[in-house]
Parts: structure tokens; C-alpha cells; sequence
């Protein structure tokens, strides 16, 4: 079981992102390869959404730009983004 310890232990050391990836990927190989149970409220309310999940990894935001930003996000967006990623 030293196999099975030590990817526990690999598991561990991830960071939440890379967690929650992993879990979606073994919830997809055991789709594909057990046989399906029914999905029930408690078993799709138990995991962070989908939304949650992209909110923590910083992924969805909101930055306050005018109303035409369809035809203005050249000019626009670098200013917002570079205000909101620049860590320097």
C-alpha cells in the first residue's frame, strides 16, 4: 500500500485548484467507466459549483468600464486588467 500512501500524499501537497481539477477528473473516468448511478440533490449540491470554483481562481470578476466596452475593449480593458493583475 506504500503506492497508494504515497499518492495520497502527492494529492495533499496540491493546491485547491489543482485539487478540484483532479476530482473532476476522476468523476469523469468513473462516468466512463462504472457503471451510472443517478445523480441525487445531495450528491450535486455537495461539490462547489462550477461558478464557485472559477470565482476562487480568480477567474470571474468584475471591473467597472463604460457601457459601449463591446467597441471600446481595446482601449479600455488594458488599463482595467493591468489595475487589477499587476502585482508589481
Amino acid at each position: 500500500m506504500a503506492g497508494l500512501e504515497q499518492l495520497h500524499q502527492d494529492i495533499d501537497a496540491l493546491p485547491a485548484e489543482a485539487k478540484a481539477l483532479l476530482f473532476d477528473f476522476v468523476q469523469l473516468l468513473k462516468r466512463l467507466h462504472l457503471p451510472s448511478k443517478p445523480e441525487t440533490p445531495e450528491t450535486i449540491t455537495s461539490h462547489q459549483s462550477v461558478y464557485d470554483r472559477f470565482e476562487a481562481a480568480g477567474l470571474i470578476g468584475y471591473c467597472d468600464v463604460d457601457e459601449d466596452l463591446s467597441t471600446t475593449y481595446k482601449d479600455k480593458l488594458p488599463d482595467v486588467l493591468t489595475a487589477k493583475y499587476d502585482h508589481h
